[in-house]
């Protein structure tokens, strides 16, 4: 007789198994005096029943399992023998009888205790407070166990992806910031070597000529002693100057640096410092050219440190172009890029363009840095590295931005960005960021 397994709703979601109630199927029982010739016609008629329990005095003393009785009655004259005798006689009498809320890993150590493993028809009887709930299948808490196996070690396998991924991810930021300071530090040892050189240079020509002066106080003609006083003079700003950029830089960093924000008009402070710059534009033979498409930018700042902002990057553009060439300076309004025409500027924005020999593509955001100067500027025409890491500072500290980019014709353009101080009339007819309206003189 082929055997024809259950087929319970729970054969492909093993892994919602939790306990021996989850593996119950409901059956029937017999009595302790039915027959065994009754009990044949019950698996003849029942094939999905793999064993009956057997109850006497109201409860379960046996089970029989269909096979083992199937190939008993098989045998030659044991039907003639077993039909009219009691199903007693080819029950199991210690059957494993497990309760309900027995989680599977119990239910398999009582399998294994009893040797139950051996064979995958075996079965046990469910109970819950001693009645009868049904029959369980060995080969089913073996299959969840498979499951769990299974999921276990697949979610080891995750574990151990991510882990690995992990470990990969912080390698590589490992390496990275190992690569950052190195690059930190060569830049630091570098800039500490200009800055030697450039407070040497003013320094010794302060003692150089105070040296000399004294020398020659006695003799020399006045007007050679006025030389000497204009070229101290002369590098003793130069010193005061770059240790206040040192000096202004450290504060910066050290976060002690504190703003006395006002309203101010961008418009206003950009046309201000392009006046001051003007004349050192003409004596580079340079066009400085102020264009203003707003009438007002206001914003909420501190002046002179904006001012600084603008004069840094107005002077970068000035002494980076060649003679001939024109330095544009605009005001302009920013618009979110979803902006439509009655949408108010997130912004107020000065564009430097210039056009010198325009900036590296991979030093666009290094140039910011501390210590550090384009590689196209490094030749002693450009300042010490300060200015525009001095700058970004400034620009964080108001909200604001400083980037730069490549212009496709040449040169570079600077933008710096503020944020606005509050809605203007009208603003949505001002060209965005990105326009190019036409250039007109100061």
């Amino acid at each position: 007789m082929k055997k024809k397994h259950p087929q319970a709703p729970f054969r492909q979601q093993w892994q919602q198994i939790r306990c021996a109630n989850d593996l119950c199927h409901s059956t029937r029982c017999i009595d302790q005096d039915t027959l065994n010739s009754e009990v044949y016609k019950v698996f003849e008629k029942h094939p999905e029943l793999q064993c009956l329990p057997v109850t006497g005095k109201d409860r379960i003393i046996g089970l029989i399992n269909r096979e083992s009785f199937m190939t008993e009655m098989a045998g030659r004259f044991h039907w003639e023998v077993y039909s009219k005798k009691r199903c007693v006689k080819l029950m199991q009498d210690d059957p494993l009888i497990i309760d309900a809320d027995m989680t599977i890993p119990d239910i398999a150590s009582r399998l294994l205790d009893t040797g139950a493993v051996n064979t995958l028809a075996d079965n046990f009887i469910v109970t819950r407070a001693g009645q009868l709930l049904g029959i369980g299948y060995t080969r089913n808490v073996m299959a969840v166990l498979l499951t769990q196996e299974q999921q276990a070690t697949e979610e080891l396998r995750r574990h151990h992806e991510r882990l690995t991924q992990m470990v990969e991810e912080r390698t590589h930021d490992l390496l990275q910031a190992k690569l950052a300071a190195e690059r930190a530090n060569l830049a630091k040892s570098e800039f500490l070597s200009n800055m030697s050189h450039e407070l040497r240079t003013p320094l010794h020509a302060v003692l150089a000529f105070s040296h000399k002066g004294l020398e020659k106080a006695k003799e020399a003609p006045r007007g050679k002693l006025e030389n000497y006083f204009n070229y101290i003079t002369e590098s003793a700003t130069r010193l005061s100057k770059l240790v206040h950029e040192l000096l202004d830089l450290s504060a910066l960093d050290s976060g002690n640096a504190q703003l006395k924000p006002v309203p101010a008009d961008l418009c206003a402070l950009a046309r201000r410092v392009v006046d001051e710059a003007f004349l050192l534009a003409e004596g580079r033979a340079i066009s400085l050219v102020f264009e203003a498409k707003i009438e007002t930018a206001p914003i909420i700042c501190e002046p002179e440190r904006a001012r600084q902002v603008l004069r840094n990057v107005i002077g970068n553009a000035i002494k980076f172009s060649p003679p001939a060439s024109t330095v544009r300076v605009l005001t302009r309004w920013k618009y979110s890029a979803t902006a439509n025409e009655h949408d108010l500027p997130t912004g107020a924005v000065v564009h430097v363009i210039d056009q010198g020999p325009g900036i590296p593509d991979d030093e666009l955001d290094g140039i910011f840095e501390h210590f550090t100067q384009s590689t196209v500027t490094r030749t002693g025409a450009g300042g010490k590295g300060l200015g525009l890491a001095i700058s970004r500072e400034i620009m964080r500290l108001h909200g604001g931005s400083i980037s730069a980019r490549n212009n496709p014709e040449g040169g570079a353009c600077f933008v710096i960005e503020f944020p606005v101080r509050q809605p203007a009339a009208h603003t949505a007819a001002y060209p965005a960021e990105g326009s190019s309206p036409p250039a007109s003189g100061i």
